[in-house]
């Protein structure tokens, strides 16, 4: 949608969280059921309350993803405002020099895992502290990005980076 209404708002996906909390879930039996074993070396009890509790904090974090207005990306004329668990973030259009999406890679336990985000880098280096500042410089030698949203919301990655490229070079160069 571009430019017609004021504001756009959206939100994580019902679906993608059902899906977290689901796993996070299982995590808590596995652990419950691991923590009912004896062994002589209290390993698997340890392992067992280890993803309880990592499960539980899951569980948790997801949970949260379906109360209202904790979590949410809002486009408007001005710019977007970006909130995750509570915490929000907001900059203007002018600010941004580009949006893309970020690609990269983890391993854990000896898995390869890819990821992807929107990122976005901004036209000159933050008002704020010089630890900001290492971090976006951090971010962008590591996946070309200074910063990235939280979540997709529903939208492909691609979609969505070309969605508030089209967006931010609308309402710059309206008020120009």
């Amino acid at each position: 949608m571009l430019p017609d209404s004021k504001e756009e708002k959206y939100k994580p996906t019902k679906l993608k969280w059902s899906g977290v909390l689901l796993t996070f879930s299982i995590f808590v039996f596995a652990g419950f059921l691991m923590s009912g074993k004896s062994d002589h070396t209290g390993f698997d009890s340890f392992m067992g309350i280890y993803l309880m509790f990592f499960g539980g904090v899951g569980i948790l974090v997801s949970i949260l993803q379906f109360i209202p207005n904790v979590s949410f990306l809002r486009l408007t004329p001005e710019g977007f405002e970006m909130k995750s668990l509570g915490r929000c973030h907001s900059y203007k259009w002018s600010e941004i020099r580009e949006f893309g999406v970020a690609e990269f890679q983890t391993r854990q336990g000896g898995m390869q895992s890819s990821h992807r985000l929107v990122g976005f880098n901004f036209k000159k280096p933050g008002k704020s502290d010089e630890v900001e500042n290492s971090i976006r410089r951090l971010n962008r030698r590591v996946v070309n990005y200074e910063a990235a949203l939280p979540d997709n919301y529903g939208w492909k990655n691609t979609e969505l980076a070309t969605h508030l490229n089209e967006l931010r070079i609308y309402y710059v160069n309206k008020l120009k």
